[in-house]
């Protein structure tokens, strides 16, 4: 087998040194799609297939160039050869049947420091697969975290810690794992949802370690998660999209970089083809300007104006089932992807593998401007799937946020960690040691909590202990001589 490279438009406004999605890797027999100015391709050996959008990958942040990449049952190196120690990362019953996780957006790789990467990984435990081969149950009860290090071995790669596990006895949907930047311009956070009941995990993820899981329970959800579906947040992480199989709906959040948080939830119906039974919605994307929200289901294609109060006007049907000749049976819409061009790039499966993939070329664009491009992304050989499991990286801190830590050397108001367990800290600028500083904590009805002076210490903060709080969401106002600071805080 091989692998095939695309080289496609490449946005010019990425930040230095930050090229992990430059080279990405497109689903089925591998192959790598690599956004730069001009085009050209060459071949590489492989014998693997990297069945329905498992894979993730990552590139050098500094060069672009292909670094490693997973299916969930192994990782891999740039030229697609078992990493050291990287070898059945799955338990062994998952392993032995699929060889991979098996379900897309089901891996994902994280930025850990220069040469350092966390590769998370979800699967199912040996005990449920017997069940789900007794059509008992399922849901992801396996979650881990390992950590590549990519200066060992040549800078080929190896797996220095293997199969932490990052939550006790999960049960997760199978799908809908991403990820977006942290509001301080370093960190990240990593979500997923649980398979049945109304709730988001979170993990704040630093160069250090993992913090988590952050359980946020979603009292405004009208429909369960599914195993099948896809979530995905918009370019500057302020909304976060997920969809799932059998409920024909999409759920739409705000999101808050700095405490993680989810609100203002809101459901919509996506539209029903009676034509095809199972034609269920499986993927969706943002369009760069986060006007529009694009929809695939299994045969049809969907724009939904986000802009567009009245919901029966917000969607546009962009495209039935694809009977393009020469296909021979119709590939199923699949996953959607934005991709580092800010074109929406479209995978199938279920089909008689032509080797294509579908773009819309101008996603910012309402109606049929949007451009669907049929099959005009020529890969050449195999099937094709959809592109890794990326995000964007690009995304950098939240100026002037609470939690903007990459600052000029004047100092501001910074209330961490949120979420937060027994203590939060509240960095004070201008203070004095020994100072007095008020704080107020309020619920979210706006009742007062608690009011309480506190000691500027040696480090111009304050630590406000919360040990006697319940779990939920509360606002602090702090009060130093005439400066004043509101935030929210999540407290778990």
């Amino acid at each position: 087998m091989r692998v095939f490279i695309l080289i496609l438009l490449f946005s010019n406004s990425i930040f230095a040194q930050n090229l992990y999605d430059k080279s990405v890797l497109i689903g089925g027999y591998p192959r790598i799609a690599i956004f730069e100015d001009t085009a050209s391709s060459y071949l590489l050996p492989s014998n693997y297939f990297f069945l329905l959008g498992t894979q993730s990958s990552i590139s050098d942040p500094k060069t672009g160039k292909f670094l490693f990449c997973t299916n969930g049952g192994r990782i891999f190196t740039d030229s697609i050869e078992i990493m050291k120690n990287g070898d059945t990362m799955l338990q062994e019953k998952m392993f032995n049947k699929w060889q991979d996780a098996n379900f897309p957006q089901s891996t994902i790789i994280i930025p850990k420091n220069e040469n350092q990467y966390y590769v998370i990984i979800e699967g199912l435990t040996d005990t449920m697969m017997d069940k789900y081969f007794a059509n008992k149950d399922l849901a992801i009860d396996d979650f881990n975290y390992s950590i590549v290090d990519m200066s060992e071995e040549n800078k080929k790669g190896k797996v220095i810690k293997r199969r932490i596990p990052l939550m006790k006895s999960p049960r997760l949907a199978n799908w809908q794992m991403t990820a977006c930047r942290h509001g301080n311009g370093k960190d990240w956070w990593l979500v997923k949802s649980h398979i049945f009941n109304y709730e988001f995990y979170m993990w704040h993820i630093t160069e250090d370690t993992i913090n988590g899981p952050f359980i946020q329970h979603l009292a405004d959800s009208t429909f369960p998660w599914s195993n099948i579906g896809q979530g995905e947040f918009n370019k500057d992480a302020t909304l976060y999209a997920q969809t799932g199989e059998y409920f024909h709906k999409v759920q739409i959040s705000n999101f808050d970089r700095c405490s993680g948080l989810f609100s203002h939830y809101k459901t919509i119906n996506v539209p029903f083809d009676s034509v095809y039974q199972d034609n269920y919605p499986t993927g969706l994307s943002f369009s760069n300007n986060g006007r529009f929200l694009y929809v695939c289901t299994n045969f049809n294609l969907w724009q939904f104006d986000l802009h567009e109060s009245d919901s029966t006007k917000a969607w546009y049907h962009i495209a039935a089932q694809d009977t393009t000749k020469p296909n021979q049976s119709f590939d199923w819409y699949h996953q959607l992807k934005r991709a580092p061009d800010n074109k929406i790039y479209v995978g199938a499966w279920n089909g008689s593998g032509n080797p294509f993939m579908t773009i819309i070329e101008s996603p910012d664009e309402k109606g049929v401007n949007c451009n669907l491009c049929k099959r005009c992304f020529d890969t050449k050989k195999y099937s094709v799937q959809p592109l890794a499991n990326i995000y964007n990286y690009h995304l950098g801190h939240w100026e002037n946020s609470t939690c903007d830590t990459i600052r000029n050397t004047h100092p501001t108001w910074l209330l961490y960690p949120n979420p937060a367990f027994n203590n939060l800290n509240l960095d004070v600028p201008n203070s004095k040691q020994g100072s007095t500083i008020v704080i107020e904590i309020f619920n979210m009805l706006g009742q007062l909590v608690e009011k309480k002076e506190y000691k500027i210490n040696i480090n111009y903060q304050v630590e406000i202990t919360l040990a006697n709080y319940s779990r939920g969401i509360y606002f602090l106002k702090a009060t130093y001589g005439n400066d004043k600071f509101i935030s929210r805080f999540l407290k778990v």
